[in-house]
Order: structure tokens, then sequence, then C-alpha cells
């Protein structure tokens, strides 16, 4: 959430703005509260758009449909002023981080519980939204909310009234359509009349996505026209799809829209009898924490500067089990031990009790209202293959400098540690900045959603990014400490200084491959303590995936007492050379029996060659010390 300028109203109607949570194509979107303390997101649209009085009228007809839209699987139109010099509509604030997050940044594909589920939820949302006589346009992840009792959609209806703008106005209707290419319907991409199965097509792709983390026509990585070429013409990729569920994502899909099931339909198919929650544990714990966050925004007059960090306070030693057998112990200070309630946990991996609290802006409030955003993606020249082929352009993504933009690398002074920063326009909801810590005293990754500021710094044409706070995004046993404000600035060499506001953390970076495959081959496959029987005690597996994902598995069981199986992962923080560090080990609770042991700390692995590994505890200079452990491959 950014700051209000001077140019930014302080008010609107009865709502008192806190910050500015984004800006779209058709408006831009505040937080607000009402005088009697709710907090509502207010989309005030741009001025350009109120002066044209067609779409003023077609704004004023759409926003009175959604007000009559109820159901409890949409968050409601609670207010609006159409006739203002400047239009602008209130919705009720859910307290939740959108699907796109939940699914590419915090846990991953859903189960197939979870999934039908949200089929369910979302079929009666469209229920409720046909019913009032709109179509949504523009059903993707990030304009569904999730909540701990189900989800919630959003930003239904009002994008129509952008089609009301024609000749030469504004824009032109020939060529454009209004959404986001990856979840478009194919009668959308062609610039057809559109239909509620337009939507019932928007669902199968939302389906399909949280199901296998993969959009189903891919991505817009080759460009967008060939994006909305697949959409289309291609067949979606359904791979991964649970069986129960493949069958109606795959009709939801359909190219001719008479073939899709009606949102009755699918509601009927996904009523599901099981009790419980309806997300994984890992989720429902982290939407408690975004809820929270919420109840502790600013008011505004009351912003405090970022608090200097106080390095996090590491770990204590790591939980020594009681005696086990030898072939189901790992060794002292490396790892969990299987079947043993630990005897201590490990501290809370937060800065001593003695820090002033951090500044209160929270990811939570940006993730949760991002998606309120004026709707979609305006895409010019959508057909390109009806276009002999002509380039179109789209809009602006980001205020991010192509200066700062890939990963960067570089030794954390005064610790020798690493850290690692990758910078991104946060397009589609997601995050500007992931952060990497791998020092002695700190091994997890953060996120940063929104710029500050960005400007000249110095002279020499060089630039300086200032990006908001950095919230934890591990998963580790006690929770990561925030880092306030950080800044980086290019250099003369083509390097970025980094640095914290207060001087907690700084680095000289430089520029390194971004990849979403930084695991080096000589880690993959799965190993075991080389002085371990074969068949018996802990195994660890090294999977493929981008930092801050689970890529290292640990299994550990007895044969003679299979309910002490034990799961455990841990998130990847730093790769360099033949080096591989992850965070704290962190127990996977739905796959492990009641007695194993919660977590342990961060580990430092060296390839030794292509069948050993060197295993050592992170301390020290963050690298790895104290005596090693050596790991042999089983997978080969």
């Amino acid at each position: 959430m950014d700051h209000l300028t001077p140019q930014d109203p302080t008010s609107i109607g009865e709502y008192r703005l806190l910050g500015l949570l984004g800006e779209g194509g058709m408006g831009r979107v505040y937080l607000a509260r009402s005088g009697s303390g709710r907090t509502v997101a207010v989309k005030v649209v741009h001025a350009e758009f109120a002066r044209l009085p067609e779409f003023r009228r077609r704004f004023a007809l759409e926003v009175d449909a959604a007000r009559r839209v109820g159901g409890t699987w949409t968050a409601p139109v609670l207010d609006a002023d159409t006739e203002a010099p400047t239009p602008w509509v209130a919705t009720g604030y859910v307290p939740g981080p959108d699907l796109h997050a939940v699914v590419a940044q915090d846990y991953g594909p859903l189960p197939e519980h979870s999934v039908r589920v949200l089929a369910n939820r979302l079929a009666q949302a469209l229920q409720a939204i046909h019913g009032a006589g709109l179509i949504h346009r523009d059903l993707k992840p990030s304009n569904v909310l999730v909540t701990v009792d189900g989800p919630r959609v959003i930003d239904f209806g009002i994008a129509r009234a952008l089609e009301t703008v024609t000749g030469d106005d504004l824009r032109t209707r020939t060529g454009m359509v209004i959404g986001s290419p990856g979840f478009m319907s194919p009668e959308q991409v062609r610039g057809l009349k559109l239909t509620p199965a337009s939507d019932v097509f928007c669902l199968g792709s939302v389906l399909a996505y949280v199901s296998t983390g993969r959009q189903p026509f891919g991505t817009a990585d080759s460009g967008a026209h060939a994006l909305l070429f697949r959409v289309a013409e291609e067949e979606p990729d359904l791979d991964g799809v649970p069986e129960g569920l493949l069958g109606l994502v795959r009709q939801c899909l359909a190219k001719d829209p008479a073939q899709r099931p009606t949102p009755e339909e699918v509601a009927a198919r996904t009523v599901t009898d099981r009790g419980g929650p309806w997300l994984p544990g890992e989720v429902l714990e982290q939407l408690g924490r975004h809820a929270a966050r919420l109840l502790d925004l600013d008011h505004p007059g009351a912003r405090a500067a970022p608090v200097p960090p106080v390095p996090p306070a590491r770990p204590s030693v790591t939980p020594t089990p009681t005696a086990v057998d030898p072939p189901s112990s790992p060794p002292p200070g490396f790892g969990p031990a299987p079947g043993v309630e630990p005897t201590t946990q490990p501290a809370p991996r937060t800065a001593p009790s003695a820090r002033p609290a951090p500044p209160r802006r929270r990811r939570a409030a940006v993730i949760g209202a991002v998606a309120l955003v004026a709707s979609g993606v305006v895409v010019s020249v959508a057909r390109p293959w009806e276009n002999d082929g002509k380039e179109g352009t789209s809009d602006s993504a980001g205020s991010v400098p192509q200066a700062f933009l890939g990963a960067w690398e570089g030794e954390v002074e005064n610790d020798g540690g690493l850290a690692r920063i990758e910078v991104t326009k946060g397009e589609g909801g997601g995050p500007v900045a992931r952060i990497y810590l791998t020092t002695s005293d700190d091994q997890c990754f953060r996120t940063s959603d929104w710029v500050v500021s960005s400007g000249p710094a110095g002279g020499s044409g060089l630039k300086r990014l200032t990006l908001g706070e950095a919230l934890s995004g591990s998963t580790d046993v006690g929770g990561c400490s925030a880092i306030p404000e950080h800044t980086l600035k290019t250099r003369p060499d083509g390097k970025l200084d980094w640095s914290t506001k207060g001087g907690g953390y700084s680095a000289v970076l430089k520029k390194e491959r971004l990849t979403d495959k930084p695991v080096p081959k000589a880690f993959l496959g799965t190993w075991r303590d080389e002085n371990e029987d074969i068949g018996q005690g802990r195994r660890i597996t090294f999977t493929q995936g981008p930092f801050g994902s689970a890529v290292v598995h640990w299994t550990s069981s007895d044969a003679k007492n299979p309910k002490t199986r034990c799961e455990w992962k841990a998130e990847l923080t730093s790769v360099r050379g033949k080096q591989l560090s992850h965070g704290p080990i962190v127990l996977d609770s739905a796959k492990s029996g009641s007695t194993c042991e919660k977590g342990a700390d961060s580990i430092t692995y060296t390839a030794l060659g292509p069948d050993k590994l060197e295993m050592r505890p992170l301390s020290g200079t963050g690298q790895g010390s104290g005596a090693p452990t050596y790991l042999e491959r089983v997978d080969r």
C-alpha cells in the first residue's frame, strides 16, 4: 500500500482514505474507513472516463446492478456516487489474500477437496452475479479472495462500462477485449458477444490453475498474442487435475459455449458431504495471520517511520531427542528425530522483545485488496491471426525502473552470509521483490509488495528504488521478523547497493541468472547418512523448484514401528557454487505421526562429487559450521 500524496483526496463521500492500494485501467483504488469504522475499498474512476457521458451512464447502470448481487460468496457493493464529478464505488473489504497469492506464493496447488469446495462456491457466486443480470467478464485467481469459511468473488460487472468508450473518445472497441489473457474465454478473445457461459469457461481455467499451479493455456512468456491464440484454438493442458474433477473442468473449457455446464450444474456436481475445514491447515494458519494483520492498520495521521531492524534472534540449540536406536535417529544438531516429543522448542525467529514494534503496514492489506484494482488488463489487437499479424500495445505493467529488474546476489556486510533479491514489476498481484537471506542469524525469505518511491540517486544517471516493508514468506517454526523499508541504488559498475532503513542489513549485489530451476543437478535425488544401514534411518530428497519453495524433503521411519513415520520440508534460500542452503526444517503434520519433532535448524550442503554431500548446520558465517555429516546417494 502506498502513502497518499498531495494529489490524492483525503476523503471520498463519508470515507476517510488510508492509503492507495493500486491503479488499473479504469481507476484508482483506495483503502478507506467509514464513519462507523468499517474498512472498505473505494474505486475512483479516471477523470478521462468521467468526462464521457456514455461511460458515466453505463457505469451507473452496472453499479446499480452490482448492488443487487447477493449471495454468500461475493463481496458486496456497499455504496457509490455515480453522479459525482468523479464517480466512485465502495465495496466490502475481504480480510484475506487472493487465490493467486495462495497458489503461486504461499502454498501451491490445492488438494482435490479444496478445489471441489472452491468450484461449488464460485458456481454459487456466478449464479448470484448472473441472476442480477451481470456477467463477471474477468473471473481469475486474483479476483477471488480466500477466507476461512470460503472464497469471495470481487470486481464483477463494472468492467462492462469500458465497452461503451467508442470512437476517438479514448479507445476503440475494434480489436479490443477486456480481461486477463490467461483467463479469458474464446469468445472474449474473438471479440464476440458474451453470455454467462463465458464466465463458466473462466471458472474452468481457475479450477485448472488451482489444481495444478499452471494456467491451462500456458503463460504469456512467448507473447500475449500466442497465449490468446491457444485460448481460442487449442486444447487446455489439464495434466494434474484430480480425476474426480477432470471431466467437469474439461467441460467448462469447451470451446463451444453451448457445450459448457451452467453454474447451477457445476454447483450440483460439486456438492460435498465432507465436514471440517475446506483448506489445508497450513493455509488456514496463514489466513489467520493475514486477518490479524488487518486489525493492525495505521491511522493515516499516525504513520511512524520504519524502525531499524535488530537482527533476528537465532533459534536455541536444535531440540535434543531422547535416546533412540541409531538407525532411526539423526545425528545431534541435524534435524528432527522421529517418534520423540521434543523437550524444548526452538526460540521464535523474531527480534528480541526490546525491539520496537515494526511498522504496521502489512502485506495482507495489499494482497487482500490488490484484486480490487480496476478489472483486468486491456489488450489491444487481441486477434493477431485476424489482423495481418500487426502487433498491438499493452498498458505499462508497474513503476519499477528497468535497471532493477532481475535477480541480484551479494555478500551481507559484516556477516559473510548471502543476500539474494529478485525484483519484478509485480504483475498479476505478485510481489515487487523477494528477499532471501542466508546469514548467521537469519535464514528466511520475505516479500515486498509495493514501491515507496523511485528516482535519481546522485549524478551520472544513477537510480534509486525504495521498497516497502518486507514480510516473511517462510513457513518456519517460529516465523521471521519483518525487514523495514529498504533501498536499492544502481552503481557505475553495474552492481546495486542494498540497505535496510537504519542499517540493519547492507550488501553490494551483482546481477545473477533469474531462474525457476536453481537447484544444481548434483543435488537432485535422494540421499542418506553414509553411516546408516540401507532401508533404515532418514532420507533427504532434493527436488527442483524456485527460491523460497520447499525443495528439500526429509523422511524418517523405523521399520519396527511404522507409526514413527515423519516427514519434514525446508525452503530453498541460497545456492552458491557447489553449496546449497535451506531455511528451518518444518514438520509436515498432515503426513506425520503425532510424536514427530516439530522442526529443526537451517542447513548448508556442499556437493563433494556426484554421489556424496557434506551437511553442516548453519551458524557462524551463515555458510555452515560444526562437525559435518556425510550423505551418499541412494537413487543410483
